[in-house]
Parts: C-alpha cells; structure tokens; sequence
C-alpha cells in the first residue's frame, strides 16, 4: 500500500495556533468567533494533510485524477484530497482499512451553527467546538509510538503505571492539545530559513542547533508549517 508522507506534503497545525487565529479574528469574543465557510474547510485542511492516503488506491477509484495529475492540476492524489476530495465525501483509502479515517464532512459541518450574514455563509466557532472537532479529527492520525515515548519521556513513565494506555491514545486525549508532535516531521530547512527569517537569527544566536530543532520545540506550537505543504494558505496559521 503506497502512503504519501513526503516533504511538501504531510503537515499539522497545533491546536494552540489555531486557538490563537480565532482569539485574534475580528469580531472574536472570549468564547470564540465568527468565521466565513471559507475559513471553516481552510480549518479542516490543517488537520487533512496529517491524514495517509492511499495513492494508488485512491487514483483508482478516480481514473480521471491522473490526468489532472500529470496536467499539474494537482501534486498527488493527497493534494486533491485535502483540497477537494475530503469535502465530496470521498475516503482516503478503502473501508476495509483498519486505520480510522476522518469524520465524514457531513457530520463535521454539523457540529458549527451557519448563519447568513450580509448574504454570506457564515460559522460560528466556539472554544468548545472546536476542541470538539479537533478531538474528532486527530482520531486519524497515525503516532509514531516509539518516537513520541522517546521524545516525551513523561508519557512513557504513564503508561509504565497504568495511566495511560499508549503513545496514540495519550495524543489523541491530550498530547494534540498540549503541542505534543506525532512523530517527527521532516523540516525543509531551505524553505523554513526563508519563510521565517527571524528563525535564522536565533539560530545565529545559539538559540536553536538549526531548523528542525526550531520547529520541534517551538515553531510547531507557534503554527509554523516544517515546509510548503500543497493546499495549504501557509501564512493564515502562524502565530509568531
């Protein structure tokens, strides 16, 4: 089974950082704001590029995707899922998958009230809702078990005393909101030096050995992207 987990692909938000771009939205209140549809599914592609497609699988069931493909329509068939693919209700790899796939889009946009303001579509995002949503779509993610025990030495001692089961259980409860990484994601360090340049001064100053210590420690909860990852607004996230 072909995965996609290259770089320029496979990405995450931290919870903290899109907690950070509702506190900061206009018109946001204590409790949380109010967004245009476009932001809410721009929202949701930060939790899909996390999800492993099945490439082969899913070109397949979409003869026609390898045209676009090839035409540069589309990077891969991941590209065109997080884009696209996710919100015309297709999967991501078959059924019979024991990996858990998203919550379909349907029950998604169910969970944010839409109202109609000036004529447009809008979402109201609450605190609550959208932990509740994140809870839904982290269930998706794939841990590295040895990785994540290794570099959170707490959560191994947890689980050595029964109070917590394992690596992915500890993030999909708590680790996600916590900024805790799933696995290690790869930084492309040219492109991290040029998209946040002061990254290269503390890097300069002995703050940080180089780009992927960054990101691991900080740029990550800060909502910075380890590289240019296909549909995604890349500036819209970033709290630093």
């Amino acid at each position: 089974m072909r995965q996609c987990h290259s770089v320029g692909e496979y990405g995450l938000t931290s919870f903290g950082a899109i907690l950070e771009w509702v506190r900061t939205h206009r018109g946001a209140t204590d409790d949380g704001a109010i967004v245009s549809i476009d932001e809410f599914i721009d929202l949701i592609r930060q939790f899909l590029v996390a999800v492993d497609v099945d490439e082969a699988w899913y070109i397949s069931r979409s003869p026609g995707l390898v045209t676009v493909i090839s035409d540069g329509g589309f990077n891969s068939a991941r590209h065109h899922y997080v884009v696209h693919g996710y919100f015309e209700g297709r999967r991501p790899f078959p059924a019979e998958d024991a990996r858990p796939a998203p919550p379909a889009w349907t029950i998604v946009s169910r969970m944010v009230p839409v109202l109609v303001i000036g004529g447009q579509l809008q979402v109201r995002l609450t605190k609550q809702t959208l932990r509740g949503i994140a809870a839904q779509m982290v269930r998706c993610v794939v841990v590295d078990e040895n990785w994540y025990l290794e570099t959170y030495p707490g959560i191994k001692a947890a689980i050595a005393n029964g109070s917590v089961t394992s690596a992915t259980a500890h993030f999909r409860e708590n680790g996600y909101f916590e900024s805790c990484l799933p696995k290690d994601m790869q930084v492309d360090e040219a492109w991290y030096r040029e998209r946040y340049p002061d990254v290269v001064q503390r890097i300069a100053d002995g703050v940080f050995d180089s780009p992927q210590h960054h990101f691991r420690w900080q740029g990550y909860s800060q909502g910075r992207l380890p590289h240019a990852i296909s549909g995604l607004r890349s500036g819209r996230w970033s709290v630093a």
